[in-house]
Protein backbone atom coordinates (compact mmCIF):
# COMPACT_ATOMS: atom_id res chain seq x y z
CA UNK A 1 0.00 0.00 0.00
CA UNK A 2 1.83 2.19 -1.25
CA UNK A 3 0.45 4.54 -1.48
CA UNK A 4 0.70 5.59 1.08
CA UNK A 5 2.15 6.56 7.68
CA UNK A 6 0.74 10.22 7.55
CA UNK A 7 -2.58 9.98 8.18
CA UNK A 8 -4.91 11.91 5.97
CA UNK A 9 -8.76 13.23 5.29
CA UNK A 10 -9.91 13.79 2.60
CA UNK A 11 -12.59 16.00 1.05
CA UNK A 12 -13.09 16.92 -2.75
CA UNK A 13 -13.81 20.73 -3.53
CA UNK A 14 -16.28 20.90 -5.82
CA UNK A 15 -15.80 24.68 -7.32
CA UNK A 16 -17.54 24.79 -10.34
CA UNK A 17 -14.63 27.34 -11.69
CA UNK A 18 -11.70 24.85 -10.94
CA UNK A 19 -10.03 23.02 -13.45
CA UNK A 20 -9.26 19.93 -10.38
CA UNK A 21 -10.38 18.00 -7.33
CA UNK A 22 -9.03 19.56 -4.33
CA UNK A 23 -8.35 17.17 -1.76
CA UNK A 24 -7.61 17.64 2.08
CA UNK A 25 -4.91 16.63 3.77
CA UNK A 26 -4.97 16.11 7.64
CA UNK A 27 -1.99 15.93 9.55
CA UNK A 28 -1.81 12.31 11.57
CA UNK A 29 -1.69 13.87 14.80
CA UNK A 30 -4.92 16.62 14.06
CA UNK A 31 -7.97 15.75 16.00
CA UNK A 32 -9.92 15.61 12.71
CA UNK A 33 -7.90 12.31 11.50
CA UNK A 34 -9.32 9.03 12.43
CA UNK A 35 -6.11 8.13 13.83
CA UNK A 36 -5.92 10.58 16.06
CA UNK A 37 -4.69 9.48 19.90
CA UNK A 38 -4.20 12.04 22.48
CA UNK A 39 -1.94 10.04 25.11
CA UNK A 40 0.20 8.66 21.93
CA UNK A 41 3.70 9.63 23.64
CA UNK A 42 6.79 10.52 20.94
CA UNK A 43 8.71 7.92 21.49
CA UNK A 44 5.49 6.16 20.43
CA UNK A 45 5.32 7.85 17.68
CA UNK A 46 8.67 7.76 16.32
CA UNK A 47 8.49 3.58 17.19
CA UNK A 48 5.31 3.09 14.90
CA UNK A 49 6.72 5.18 12.09
CA UNK A 50 9.94 2.84 12.19
CA UNK A 51 7.62 -0.54 12.00
CA UNK A 52 5.45 0.63 9.24
CA UNK A 53 9.22 1.45 7.27
CA UNK A 54 10.35 -1.05 8.31
CA UNK A 55 7.07 -3.25 7.72
CA UNK A 56 7.44 -1.51 4.15
CA UNK A 57 3.65 -1.76 4.16
CA UNK A 58 3.65 1.12 1.74
CA UNK A 59 4.33 -0.38 -1.03
CA UNK A 60 1.90 -2.77 -3.42
CA UNK A 61 4.19 -5.86 -4.46
CA UNK A 62 5.52 -6.28 -7.66
CA UNK A 63 3.79 -9.90 -8.17
CA UNK A 64 0.36 -9.21 -7.96
CA UNK A 65 -1.39 -11.83 -9.49
CA UNK A 66 -4.82 -13.19 -10.65
CA UNK A 67 -5.92 -15.83 -7.54
CA UNK A 68 -9.47 -16.77 -6.94
CA UNK A 69 -11.21 -15.90 -4.08
CA UNK A 70 -11.08 -18.99 -1.97
CA UNK A 71 -7.67 -18.60 -1.99
CA UNK A 72 -6.10 -19.26 1.20
CA UNK A 73 -4.26 -16.34 3.40
CA UNK A 74 -3.24 -18.30 6.29
CA UNK A 75 0.43 -18.08 5.98
CA UNK A 76 0.60 -14.38 5.75
CA UNK A 77 1.66 -12.62 8.67
CA UNK A 78 -0.44 -10.30 10.74
CA UNK A 79 0.90 -6.79 11.46
CA UNK A 80 0.20 -4.78 14.19
CA UNK A 81 -2.32 -2.13 14.54
CA UNK A 82 -0.01 0.34 14.97
CA UNK A 83 0.96 -0.31 11.37
CA UNK A 84 -2.15 1.92 10.27
CA UNK A 85 -1.93 4.57 12.67
CA UNK A 86 0.10 6.89 10.11
CA UNK A 87 -1.37 6.76 6.82
CA UNK A 88 -3.33 9.39 5.15
CA UNK A 89 -6.73 8.86 4.67
CA UNK A 90 -9.29 10.35 2.13
CA UNK A 91 -13.07 11.05 3.36
CA UNK A 92 -15.40 10.27 0.24
CA UNK A 93 -18.87 9.06 -0.78
CA UNK A 94 -19.61 5.78 -2.13
CA UNK A 95 -23.08 4.75 -3.81
CA UNK A 96 -26.77 6.40 -4.38
CA UNK A 97 -27.99 7.23 -1.34
CA UNK A 98 -24.52 8.68 -0.42
CA UNK A 99 -22.34 7.12 2.58
CA UNK A 100 -19.22 8.34 3.36
CA UNK A 101 -16.10 6.16 4.35
CA UNK A 102 -12.62 6.66 5.16
CA UNK A 103 -9.94 5.28 2.85
CA UNK A 104 -6.08 5.26 3.17
CA UNK A 105 -4.64 6.52 0.19
CA UNK A 106 -1.85 5.22 -1.56
CA UNK A 107 0.47 6.51 -4.22
CA UNK A 108 2.10 3.16 -4.58
CA UNK A 109 -1.08 1.20 -5.64
CA UNK A 110 -3.74 1.37 -8.36
CA UNK A 111 -6.71 -0.49 -7.14
CA UNK A 112 -9.59 1.76 -5.11
CA UNK A 113 -11.30 -1.14 -2.83
CA UNK A 114 -13.95 -0.38 0.25
CA UNK A 115 -14.41 -3.35 2.28
CA UNK A 116 -18.51 -4.82 1.51
CA UNK A 117 -21.42 -6.49 3.18
CA UNK A 118 -20.88 -10.15 3.25
CA UNK A 119 -17.27 -10.31 3.63
CA UNK A 120 -15.13 -12.92 5.16
CA UNK A 121 -12.33 -12.39 6.77
CA UNK A 122 -13.27 -8.78 7.51
CA UNK A 123 -11.70 -5.75 9.64
CA UNK A 124 -13.44 -4.70 12.55
CA UNK A 125 -14.97 -1.31 10.86
CA UNK A 126 -17.08 0.94 12.68
CA UNK A 127 -20.40 3.23 11.44
CA UNK A 128 -21.76 3.05 8.70
CA UNK A 129 -20.17 0.01 8.36
CA UNK A 130 -19.30 -2.29 5.49
CA UNK A 131 -20.63 -0.63 1.91
CA UNK A 132 -23.68 -2.32 0.94
CA UNK A 133 -23.73 -2.61 -2.81
CA UNK A 134 -27.52 -3.75 -3.39
CA UNK A 135 -28.63 -1.04 -1.20
CA UNK A 136 -26.87 1.48 -3.49
CA UNK A 137 -28.73 2.08 -6.67
CA UNK A 138 -26.38 3.03 -8.93
CA UNK A 139 -23.84 0.59 -8.18
CA UNK A 140 -23.50 -2.28 -11.12
CA UNK A 141 -21.15 -5.00 -11.41
CA UNK A 142 -18.07 -4.35 -13.90
CA UNK A 143 -18.65 -6.36 -16.43
CA UNK A 144 -16.49 -8.83 -17.74
CA UNK A 145 -16.21 -7.19 -21.31
CA UNK A 146 -14.56 -3.88 -19.35
CA UNK A 147 -11.52 -3.21 -20.19
CA UNK A 148 -10.53 -2.83 -17.02
CA UNK A 149 -11.24 -6.52 -16.22
CA UNK A 150 -7.52 -7.48 -17.86
CA UNK A 151 -5.68 -5.29 -15.76
CA UNK A 152 -2.68 -5.49 -13.27
CA UNK A 153 -4.35 -7.09 -10.20
CA UNK A 154 -7.95 -7.61 -11.80
CA UNK A 155 -9.34 -10.73 -13.29
CA UNK A 156 -12.29 -12.37 -15.14
CA UNK A 157 -13.54 -15.47 -13.35
CA UNK A 158 -16.54 -17.53 -14.41
CA UNK A 159 -19.11 -14.69 -14.91
CA UNK A 160 -17.34 -12.48 -12.80
CA UNK A 161 -14.81 -9.70 -12.65
CA UNK A 162 -12.66 -9.69 -9.62
CA UNK A 163 -9.89 -8.02 -7.86
CA UNK A 164 -7.08 -9.08 -5.78
CA UNK A 165 -4.48 -6.13 -4.06
CA UNK A 166 -1.55 -7.85 -1.84
CA UNK A 167 0.32 -5.16 0.00
CA UNK A 168 4.13 -5.47 0.87
CA UNK A 169 3.41 -6.48 4.30
CA UNK A 170 1.21 -9.31 3.23
CA UNK A 171 -2.29 -7.65 3.94
CA UNK A 172 -4.66 -8.79 1.10
CA UNK A 173 -7.64 -7.56 -0.11
CA UNK A 174 -9.70 -9.23 -2.79
CA UNK A 175 -13.68 -9.75 -4.13
CA UNK A 176 -15.55 -8.33 -7.09
CA UNK A 177 -14.94 -5.26 -9.11
CA UNK A 178 -18.37 -3.03 -9.41
CA UNK A 179 -19.15 0.61 -10.65
CA UNK A 180 -20.92 3.50 -8.59
CA UNK A 181 -20.85 6.92 -8.19
CA UNK A 182 -18.20 8.38 -5.61
CA UNK A 183 -19.24 11.35 -4.37
CA UNK A 184 -17.05 14.22 -2.51
CA UNK A 185 -18.57 18.04 -0.80
CA UNK A 186 -16.03 20.81 -0.64
CA UNK A 187 -15.02 22.13 3.38
CA UNK A 188 -15.87 25.54 1.21
CA UNK A 189 -19.12 25.71 -0.35
CA UNK A 190 -21.78 23.05 -0.34
CA UNK A 191 -21.46 22.04 -3.87
CA UNK A 192 -20.81 18.52 -4.87
CA UNK A 193 -18.81 17.09 -7.16
CA UNK A 194 -19.38 13.34 -8.63
CA UNK A 195 -17.88 10.60 -10.54
CA UNK A 196 -20.27 8.09 -12.22
CA UNK A 197 -19.40 5.19 -13.02
CA UNK A 198 -16.44 4.91 -10.76
CA UNK A 199 -14.84 1.68 -10.86
CA UNK A 200 -13.71 0.29 -7.82
CA UNK A 201 -12.81 -3.64 -5.71
CA UNK A 202 -15.88 -4.91 -2.91
CA UNK A 203 -13.89 -6.67 -0.80
CA UNK A 204 -15.08 -9.46 0.28
CA UNK A 205 -11.84 -11.55 1.72
CA UNK A 206 -10.03 -9.08 3.84
CA UNK A 207 -7.04 -10.69 5.52
CA UNK A 208 -4.15 -9.28 7.53
CA UNK A 209 -5.50 -6.07 8.60
CA UNK A 210 -5.44 -6.05 12.02
CA UNK A 211 -7.95 -2.76 12.92
CA UNK A 212 -9.17 -2.73 16.39
CA UNK A 213 -13.31 -1.80 17.33
CA UNK A 214 -13.88 1.17 16.72
CA UNK A 215 -11.98 1.30 13.52
CA UNK A 216 -13.09 4.24 10.75
CA UNK A 217 -10.89 3.30 7.63
CA UNK A 218 -12.46 0.95 5.06
CA UNK A 219 -10.06 0.60 2.56
CA UNK A 220 -7.74 1.93 -0.28
CA UNK A 221 -7.93 4.96 -2.50
CA UNK A 222 -5.25 4.19 -5.34
CA UNK A 223 -3.40 7.22 -6.57
CA UNK A 224 -0.98 4.91 -9.01
CA UNK A 225 -0.05 4.87 -12.17
CA UNK A 226 -2.63 2.80 -14.27
CA UNK A 227 -5.62 3.16 -16.08
CA UNK A 228 -7.98 1.95 -12.79
CA UNK A 229 -6.23 4.73 -10.59
CA UNK A 230 -8.82 7.44 -9.48
CA UNK A 231 -6.55 9.68 -11.33
CA UNK A 232 -7.35 8.29 -14.83
CA UNK A 233 -10.71 7.75 -13.91
CA UNK A 234 -11.25 11.26 -13.43
CA UNK A 235 -9.50 11.84 -16.45
CA UNK A 236 -6.54 13.85 -14.44
CA UNK A 237 -2.77 13.37 -15.60
CA UNK A 238 -1.47 15.11 -12.86
CA UNK A 239 -1.58 15.91 -9.03
CA UNK A 240 0.31 17.80 -6.59
CA UNK A 241 0.96 17.94 -2.67
CA UNK A 242 2.75 19.38 0.08
CA UNK A 243 2.83 17.68 3.72
CA UNK A 244 2.78 20.14 6.24
CA UNK A 245 4.34 20.03 9.80
CA UNK A 246 2.65 18.77 12.82
CA UNK A 247 1.60 22.27 13.59
CA UNK A 248 -0.70 22.51 10.34
CA UNK A 249 -3.78 20.67 11.20
CA UNK A 250 -4.38 19.77 7.16
CA UNK A 251 -3.39 21.15 3.80
CA UNK A 252 -4.77 20.05 0.35
CA UNK A 253 -3.64 17.73 -2.57
CA UNK A 254 -4.73 18.72 -5.76
CA UNK A 255 -5.74 16.33 -9.28
CA UNK A 256 -5.61 18.33 -12.39
CA UNK A 257 -4.92 21.33 -14.38
CA UNK A 258 -5.05 23.38 -10.80
CA UNK A 259 -2.29 20.55 -9.96
CA UNK A 260 0.78 23.46 -9.82
CA UNK A 261 3.92 24.91 -8.20
CA UNK A 262 3.71 28.53 -7.57
CA UNK A 263 6.36 29.07 -5.24
CA UNK A 264 10.49 28.26 -4.70
CA UNK A 265 13.03 27.65 -7.31
CA UNK A 266 11.03 24.52 -9.52
CA UNK A 267 13.12 21.52 -10.09
CA UNK A 268 12.30 18.60 -12.60
CA UNK A 269 13.14 15.18 -12.54
CA UNK A 270 11.93 12.63 -15.28
CA UNK A 271 9.84 9.16 -13.65
CA UNK A 272 12.02 6.11 -14.52
CA UNK A 273 10.34 4.34 -17.66
CA UNK A 274 8.91 0.84 -16.90
CA UNK A 275 5.72 -0.26 -14.81
CA UNK A 276 4.58 2.22 -12.89
CA UNK A 277 1.79 0.34 -11.26
CA UNK A 278 4.09 0.18 -7.94
CA UNK A 279 4.60 3.93 -7.60
CA UNK A 280 6.41 6.50 -9.11
CA UNK A 281 10.12 6.06 -8.93
CA UNK A 282 13.20 8.54 -10.04
CA UNK A 283 16.85 7.98 -10.37
CA UNK A 284 18.70 8.73 -7.56
CA UNK A 285 22.74 9.28 -8.53
CA UNK A 286 23.85 10.04 -5.33
CA UNK A 287 23.82 11.40 -1.69
CA UNK A 288 25.56 14.68 0.44
CA UNK A 289 25.28 15.26 4.17
CA UNK A 290 25.46 19.13 4.51
CA UNK A 291 28.03 20.41 1.99
CA UNK A 292 30.09 16.76 1.63
CA UNK A 293 28.83 14.77 -0.92
CA UNK A 294 29.18 10.98 -0.45
CA UNK A 295 29.91 9.69 -3.54
CA UNK A 296 28.31 7.03 -3.75
CA UNK A 297 28.37 4.63 -6.98
CA UNK A 298 26.01 5.56 -9.69
CA UNK A 299 24.63 2.12 -10.47
CA UNK A 300 23.96 1.26 -7.05
CA UNK A 301 20.48 2.19 -6.81
CA UNK A 302 19.61 0.68 -9.57
CA UNK A 303 19.89 -2.04 -7.78
CA UNK A 304 16.72 -1.20 -5.82
CA UNK A 305 13.05 -2.09 -6.76
CA UNK A 306 11.99 0.03 -9.51
CA UNK A 307 15.61 1.14 -10.47
CA UNK A 308 15.86 3.77 -8.28
CA UNK A 309 14.39 5.78 -5.51
CA UNK A 310 10.34 5.46 -4.87
CA UNK A 311 8.59 8.45 -3.83
CA UNK A 312 6.20 7.09 -1.25
CA UNK A 313 3.50 8.68 1.10
CA UNK A 314 2.75 5.25 2.99
CA UNK A 315 6.23 4.81 3.69
CA UNK A 316 6.61 7.59 6.96
CA UNK A 317 10.44 7.15 7.21
CA UNK A 318 13.15 6.79 4.50
CA UNK A 319 14.39 3.51 3.48
CA UNK A 320 17.56 3.81 1.81
CA UNK A 321 20.07 0.79 0.06
CA UNK A 322 22.02 -1.35 2.45
CA UNK A 323 25.42 -0.09 1.08
CA UNK A 324 24.45 3.71 1.36
CA UNK A 325 23.38 3.54 4.75
CA UNK A 326 26.46 2.07 6.21
CA UNK A 327 27.99 5.02 4.02
CA UNK A 328 25.57 7.56 5.88
CA UNK A 329 25.82 6.21 9.12
CA UNK A 330 29.68 6.10 9.34
CA UNK A 331 30.09 9.86 8.24
CA UNK A 332 27.27 10.89 10.87
CA UNK A 333 28.74 8.85 13.80
CA UNK A 334 32.25 11.05 12.67
CA UNK A 335 30.10 14.27 12.60
CA UNK A 336 28.05 13.85 15.74
CA UNK A 337 31.28 11.83 17.65
CA UNK A 338 31.08 14.99 20.64
CA UNK A 339 27.45 13.81 21.86
CA UNK A 340 26.10 11.10 23.76
CA UNK A 341 24.32 8.19 21.73
CA UNK A 342 20.47 8.30 22.81
CA UNK A 343 19.41 4.46 23.49
CA UNK A 344 16.58 4.48 21.30
CA UNK A 345 13.43 2.73 23.42
CA UNK A 346 11.23 1.80 20.37
CA UNK A 347 9.45 -0.87 20.92
CA UNK A 348 10.40 -4.00 18.62
CA UNK A 349 12.69 -1.42 15.96
CA UNK A 350 15.93 0.02 17.06
CA UNK A 351 17.06 3.41 15.54
CA UNK A 352 20.77 2.84 14.72
CA UNK A 353 21.36 6.86 14.85
CA UNK A 354 20.32 8.59 18.34
CA UNK A 355 21.80 10.82 20.27
CA UNK A 356 20.77 13.37 23.18
CA UNK A 357 20.23 16.66 22.89
CA UNK A 358 22.86 19.14 24.20
CA UNK A 359 22.87 23.50 24.61
CA UNK A 360 26.05 23.50 22.05
CA UNK A 361 25.85 21.01 19.27
CA UNK A 362 26.66 20.99 16.06
CA UNK A 363 24.26 21.89 13.30
CA UNK A 364 21.87 19.07 12.55
CA UNK A 365 22.82 18.53 8.28
CA UNK A 366 20.35 18.40 5.85
CA UNK A 367 20.75 15.66 2.90
CA UNK A 368 20.41 16.31 -0.49
CA UNK A 369 19.13 13.52 -2.69
CA UNK A 370 20.83 14.44 -6.23
CA UNK A 371 18.57 12.94 -8.70
CA UNK A 372 18.69 12.94 -12.45
CA UNK A 373 18.67 16.60 -12.94
CA UNK A 374 17.30 18.25 -9.75
CA UNK A 375 18.47 18.23 -6.06
CA UNK A 376 15.77 17.47 -3.47
CA UNK A 377 17.51 18.95 0.05
CA UNK A 378 15.63 17.84 2.87
CA UNK A 379 16.16 20.12 5.62
CA UNK A 380 17.71 18.60 9.29
CA UNK A 381 14.58 18.95 11.01
CA UNK A 382 12.88 16.84 8.21
CA UNK A 383 16.08 13.94 7.90
CA UNK A 384 16.39 13.66 11.14
CA UNK A 385 13.28 13.09 13.75
CA UNK A 386 13.83 15.79 16.58
CA UNK A 387 12.30 15.68 19.67
CA UNK A 388 12.89 17.59 23.17
CA UNK A 389 15.36 15.12 24.72
CA UNK A 390 16.97 13.28 21.65
CA UNK A 391 16.94 13.03 17.69
CA UNK A 392 17.53 10.19 15.56
CA UNK A 393 18.06 9.89 11.87
CA UNK A 394 14.74 9.51 10.11
CA UNK A 395 16.01 6.70 8.09
CA UNK A 396 16.14 2.29 7.85
CA UNK A 397 17.58 -0.08 5.68
CA UNK A 398 15.72 -2.92 4.79
CA UNK A 399 16.55 -5.21 1.31
CA UNK A 400 17.71 -3.30 -1.19
CA UNK A 401 14.55 -0.71 -1.31
CA UNK A 402 15.16 2.99 -1.32
CA UNK A 403 12.21 4.91 -0.83
CA UNK A 404 11.69 8.58 0.15
CA UNK A 405 8.96 8.31 2.73
CA UNK A 406 6.23 11.08 3.91
CA UNK A 407 8.46 12.51 7.03
CA UNK A 408 11.54 13.45 4.84
CA UNK A 409 8.67 15.25 2.16
CA UNK A 410 7.45 17.51 4.88
CA UNK A 411 7.33 21.22 3.34
CA UNK A 412 8.03 20.30 -0.42
CA UNK A 413 5.75 20.58 -3.00
CA UNK A 414 5.57 18.17 -4.92
CA UNK A 415 4.32 18.01 -8.59
CA UNK A 416 3.29 14.50 -10.27
CA UNK A 417 2.94 14.55 -14.16
CA UNK A 418 1.77 11.27 -15.96
CA UNK A 419 1.76 12.76 -19.46
CA UNK A 420 5.36 14.24 -19.22
CA UNK A 421 6.48 11.40 -16.70
CA UNK A 422 8.26 13.96 -15.00
CA UNK A 423 8.21 14.77 -10.72
CA UNK A 424 8.54 18.56 -10.10
CA UNK A 425 9.39 20.05 -7.08
CA UNK A 426 9.91 23.11 -4.67
CA UNK A 427 10.35 24.33 -1.26
CA UNK A 428 7.01 25.77 0.50
CA UNK A 429 5.73 26.35 3.97
CA UNK A 430 2.60 24.39 3.96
Amino acid sequence: MGSISLAISFVLLALLHCQGFHLKLISPESSQSPFYAENISEIQNVNRGFEITRAGRGKTKPNITAVPLNYSSSKYITPRLEYFRSDYVAVIGFGTPVKEYYLIIDTGSDITWIQCEGCHPCFPQNQPGPFQPLQSRTAVLLPTRHRFCNGRGIHRENNDCRFRARYADESVAEGLMLMDMITSHSSLSQERQTVSNFAFGCGLSNSNFEFEEGNKIAGILGLGFSDVSLLHQTSKSRFSYCLPRLSTPYTYLTLGDDAAIHVGRVQHTPILPGDLSGGYVVELIDISIGNYRLGLPRDLFKESDGGGMLIDTGTPFTRMHPFAYEVIVAYLRTYFSGLKPYDGRFGSVWADLCYEKMEHMPEIPAITYHFDEANLVVLGKNSFIVTKEFFCLGMLTEGKDTILGSYQQKNIRFLFDLESRQVSFAPEDC
